[in-house]
């Protein structure tokens, strides 16, 4: 059975499903957004839901303001099938014009993800673009580094630098924000949210987050702002480091760390994000996580024409 509710329903089932922090109701419900729908299907053996939002010029998207979006899938048998053709349906029925979906990456739930992109294929959708996404599995062993990788961490260690996680009572959200934009204007990005936005996703929800530093001394010199997908998977969200430490490269230090407390703290899997921006490769940033040990997984993005 397929149902449709809107999310401000108060004892919606569909809150009961999700795992991943990007489908929770706090999650999707404290953003501000254009029309919100909600699509659920619910069953022992296939369930899922995926959240879209509907702007005024009928362009609707899954993974507004999210790493991703798309259907999350449970159940032994689950196939989202009968759920997309439903979210087509109603889209063709309320005059949508197109429909944008980010998928997660295949790491995600390796069980699922080609019967999720055959069905969308299937079904029309256009694969846009395919981002190149690292990951780690997290066993009994750290991740092997490539030899250069074991020495900038050597170096790291003799200099005396510090890796600990950031206690939410010591967090200044704004301090982070600067020093991550300036990293990545070093590089020549972006980041993708305002001072005030990444502050405030800081001190509204500190629960769905953790900060890792990397200190000389004092002085910061790396910083992972992390998200806590679900209880297995610790997500890199904004990784930055000091320019004037390049030469000793903290950040080796910083998501070998990384790693090592997700091992200890009983996570599954630790995601290093994308090397790749609308499916256009960065090279160093390959070289860069293929040496820390991650594993390639694809993540598409698709869009439906009506």
């Amino acid at each position: 059975m397929i149902d449709l509710t809107s999310t401000t329903g108060v004892t919606a089932p569909w809150k009961k499903l999700p795992q991943w922090l990007f489908n929770q109701p706090h999650y999707v419900l404290e953003r501000e957004s254009p029309q919100r729908i909600t699509f659920y299907q619910t069953g022992r053996a296939n369930s899922g839901l995926c959240h879209v939002v509907v702007t005024p010029d009928g362009e609707a998207i899954s993974g507004w303001q999210a790493s991703f979006g798309a259907a999350e899938l449970f159940g032994k048998h689950a196939n989202p099938l009968d759920l997309y053709q439903e979210i087509l349906s109603y889209g063709r029925a309320n005059n949508w014009t197109s429909l944008s979906l980010r998928h997660w990456p295949k790491c995600y739930q390796p069980r699922f993800y080609d019967i999720s992109v055959m069905v969308l294929e299937t079904l029309g959708f256009e694969r846009q673009y395919q981002d190149l996404n690292y990951h780690v599995p997290i066993t009994f062993w750290a991740p092997e580094l490539a030899p250069n990788e074991k020495r900038r961490l050597t170096k790291c260690i003799k200099s005396g630098f510090v890796f600990r996680r950031i206690p939410p009572n010591e967090w200044d959200p704004l301090a982070y924000y600067d020093f991550i934009a300036a990293n990545r204007a070093h590089k020549g990005y972006s980041l993708s949210m305002d001072a005030n936005a990444f502050a405030l996703m800081l001190i509204q929800r500190p629960q769905d987050y953790v900060i890792f530093g990397v200190f000389d001394e004092e002085c910061l010199i790396a910083i992972a702002v992390c998200v806590l997908v679900s209880n297995r998977i610790l997500y890199v969200y904004y990784p930055a480091d000091d320019y004037t430490y390049r030469y000793i490269s903290p950040n080796v230090m910083l998501y070998t760390e990384i790693v090592r407390w997700a091992m200890v703290n009983g996570f599954a899997l630790v995601d290093y994000g994308t090397a790749s921006i609308a499916g256009v490769r960065n090279e160093g940033l390959i070289k860069f996580k293929e040496k820390l040990g991650g594993y390639l997984s694809m993540k598409p993005s698709f869009i439906f024409r009506f």
